[in-house]
């Protein structure tokens, strides 16, 4: 009857393999959770994984943490409260990472835009191919605006103007538009959808998308998590055997065990105060085509330890990126 994560569990299985078409999502792990493996615990595939469906790519897995967010977080400038429109605030928890979408400045990725906009344009073309370093779902700044579209090569299409509190307006050609990506915070205090964070807001925000992680998350045992990865048959997506996105206290121990991972044996994105323990690594991300790692620390993780005591027969042993 309690809203999920709200509470302590913990679950035990012994002997045992859990299956699921995880085509159809993660097995989802909530906060103040403890999954307590046996040695010969096994996750596995009902049929073969081609993308584990996650609103948190690339840090998606077979087993994740739970996330939560909306798309319409407010705040002041220079004010720690936030308001966020998402009733089960028992998902929200304290200490946990929140992540607020488009609002820091990735000044390394800047291109000039390609001919003036008015304030009102849904596509915007570029300079140059920003495949690489916008690719998919970004935000952009041009001079004083914010901007929410997908690019894909020499255009963002489908744009949001002037999103982020700011207000959509005209820019001239060769203009520069630089990325903005998440800036992630503590939740110190929350009262109903009133979220306290450890440091001010430096923008008038309204309408902003945020997520929210997990907290004191964990997995012990020896357990196995395996995806039947086929080198012969490769997958179309990309997914972990476990990934964590904004969790906070994440711990891993007892020498759980990897395996077959198209994308990678684990995901850390946007993690802090975490410790992970991995018995074994092997057999993912075997498809050279594949930009995979065994293990991989992404997005600002923090203040945390990782221990991989064997990786073997994988495309590329870790990435910290």
């Amino acid at each position: 009857g309690g809203e999920l994560g709200s509470a302590p569990m913990t679950v035990r299985l012994g002997d045992v393999t859990v299956k699921k078409n995880f085509n159809v999502g993660p097995i989802i792990l909530p906060s103040y959770f403890t999954l307590v493996l046996g040695p010969k615990t096994r996750f596995a595939p009902t049929v073969k994984i081609e993308a584990v469906p996650g609103d948190a790519n690339p840090g998606v897995g077979m087993l994740s943490t739970h996330l939560v967010g909306g798309t319409a977080l407010s705040g002041t400038n220079g004010s720690a409260v936030v308001t966020i429109d998402f009733s089960y605030t028992g998902r929200v928890n304290v200490g946990a990472c929140l992540a607020i979408f488009g609002i820091e400045p990735l000044t390394q990725n800047a291109v000039a835009i390609s001919g003036a906009i008015d304030a009102s344009v849904t596509t915007i073309t570029f300079a140059s191919d920003m495949t690489d370093e916008f690719g998919g779902l970004a935000y952009i700044k041009i001079d004083n605006e914010i901007i929410r579209g997908t690019v894909s090569g020499t255009t963002m299409t489908g744009c949001v103007r002037g999103v982020n509190g700011t207000t959509a307006a005209s820019h001239a050609d060769l203009a520069t538009a630089t990325q903005m990506v998440s800036r992630i915070y503590r939740v110190v205090a929350k009262s109903g959808t009133s979220v306290t964070l450890d440091t001010a807001l430096d923008r008038n925000l309204t309408g902003a998308k945020w997520r929210c992680g997990s907290v004191d998350t964990r997995i012990i045992g020896s357990g196995i998590i395996d995806g039947e990865l086929n080198r012969a048959d490769p997958p179309s997506g990309t997914w972990q055997c476990f990934a964590s996105t904004l969790s906070a206290g994440l711990q891993v121990s007892g020498g759980l065990r990897l395996k077959g991972g198209g994308h990678g044996g684990f995901m850390l994105m946007g993690c802090r105060d975490h410790s992970v323990e991995v018995d074994s690594i092997e057999d993912c991300t075997l498809i050279a085509s594949s930009l995979g790692a065994s293990f991989w620390l992404f997005g600002n993780v923090a203040n945390g330890q990782v221990q991989v005591r064997n990786v073997d027969n994988g495309n590329l042993g870790f990435a910290i990126d």
